[in-house]
């Protein structure tokens, strides 16, 4: 009996040894890199839904959500963001018996300085909600849990984009270009 406890403690200490060489990492203990401590996030709907889980997500990934876009190293904007509902079959007696949710977000990432690091880019979700008018209030719970999974997925888009980052897009972002005022046309009238 005593031999398997130490084949037992043997053979989780090999895993384990085989797991840290292979770069196997718990879930959140990587480093993250130093241009995702402050992030600033603006946007449509400042106080909606999608931007409190947003900043919720970022919070819990250990990113401070800056005030100022002055004092972040990053600003992701949401640019848009939208929920539809489409019909997708209709009954013989024209009562649609199931949609086609989708959540689609647009945003892009830029610097302080507002050099684009990331173009906007288009984060979407799509679910399929089947409507039975005889259990209105138990769909309705339903569509409303599928409306935050499409959130927490969209959320999820952007997250991997933003990890995705490197240093070189960073240097390498664009520079605004300045509006350039054209000089006005002079019409010459022939009498």
């Amino acid at each position: 009996m005593h031999i398997n406890i130490i084949i037992t403690r043997l053979n989780i200490f090999l895993l384990v040894i085989l797991m840290a060489g292979c770069g196997f990492e718990l879930r959140g203990s990587a480093d993250k890199p130093d241009y995702l401590k402050h992030i600033y996030v603006a946007g449509q709907g400042q106080y909606g839904d999608f931007i409190r889980e947003l900043k919720a997500k970022l919070k819990s990934q250990g990113v401070e959500v800056a005030e100022d876009s002055h004092a972040a190293d990053l600003t992701l904007t949401i640019t848009d963001a939208k929920q539809e509902q489409l019909a997708l079959t209709i009954t013989r007696s024209d009562r649609t018996d199931q949609y086609q949710l989708i959540n689609t977000v647009k945003y892009k990432i830029s610097t302080p300085g507002d050099s684009e690091v990331v173009p906007e880019k288009i984060a979407t979700a799509e679910r399929v909600y089947l409507y039975d008018r005889y259990a209105i209030i138990g769909k309705s719970y339903e569509k409303e849990m599928l409306q935050k999974e499409m959130r927490q997925d969209t959320i999820d888009q952007i997250m991997i984009r933003l990890y995705a980052i490197s240093e070189d897009d960073i240097t390498n972002a664009v520079s605004p270009q300045p509006v350039s005022k054209k000089p006005a046309s002079i019409i010459n009238i022939i009498h």
